[in-house]
């Protein structure tokens, strides 16, 4: 519940994506219309077509998530981006940050919806928002899902801090993994200088793609300490009776 004490609903990770995706669309298509529309003022004034190049991008990640609780894409897939202690829109600063956190950590940031209380991805837990729907009395139950809570009434969880720990060794270990195997199937001039052939080029995806569903598996069963080296036990059935 929020300060309100109103139960949030929470939106399918999936959700979320499709949100992403949509907003990626319509973004390069914008972005690219306004760019066609500004050749004449590149040729007159590089500052001006600099500025004129910022706004539309402010204008649809910060701005709208600012003053209207959500992107085109939010809005489409029903979602609302709101304070996480209060039901209220950001400001156009934390707006800001959290665009910007979001294009540094990439999809990485995604998977940890999947594993937070408040369904949180690292932009949303780094800036204190959260994602809920906009209108939750219109979606189907599995489509809503209330705060997640580890059940600690039947098992001992390990504690966050030694969870963090073999959660990350498990994902540089993967890494490096991921590393050999790539030196050992690409070439060289591939792998130092860029030079790869269609082959080689989609051999680093598939081994890219398997690295980051590897990372996204790791973190989701260390943290629901499912992961050797951090796994939760279960509880006796009369402790569990007595807590």
């Amino acid at each position: 519940m929020d300060s309100a004490g109103t139960e949030v609903q929470y939106p399918r990770l999936l959700r979320r994506v499709r949100a992403f995706l949509i907003d990626s669309v319509l973004f390069i298509i914008i972005i690219y219309t306004w760019m066609i529309s500004l050749q004449a003022l590149a040729e007159a004034h590089v500052v001006l077509t600099i500025l004129a190049l910022i706004a539309p991008i402010m204008v649809l990640e910060p701005g709208l998530v600012a003053f209207t609780g959500g992107t085109l894409g939010h809005h489409i897939m029903g979602l609302r981006i709101r304070d996480a202690s209060r039901d209220e829109n950001i400001g156009i600063l934390r707006a800001t940050a959290r665009a910007i956190i979001r294009t540094f950590l990439g999809w990485l940031s995604f998977i940890f919806v999947l594993v937070t209380q408040r369904h949180q991805a690292l932009h949303d837990f780094f800036t204190s928002t959260i994602v809920v729907l906009r209108r939750p009395e219109t979606h189907p139950a599995h489509e809503k899902f209330a705060a997640r809570t580890e059940d600690h009434t039947r098992f001992l969880y390990p504690s966050k801090s030694r969870r963090i720990v073999v959660i990350s060794l498990y994902v540089l270990l993967s890494f490096i993994v991921v590393s050999v195997l790539g030196a050992a199937l690409l070439s060289l001039g591939c792998s130092t200088m860029n030079r790869c052939s269609a082959l080689e080029n989609l051999v680093a995806n598939v081994i890219g793609i398997i690295w980051f569903l590897g990372a996204g598996a790791i973190i989701v069963l260390g943290w629901r300490g499912l992961l050797y080296g951090c796994r939760r036990s279960s509880l006796p059935q009369n402790a569990s009776a007595d807590s």
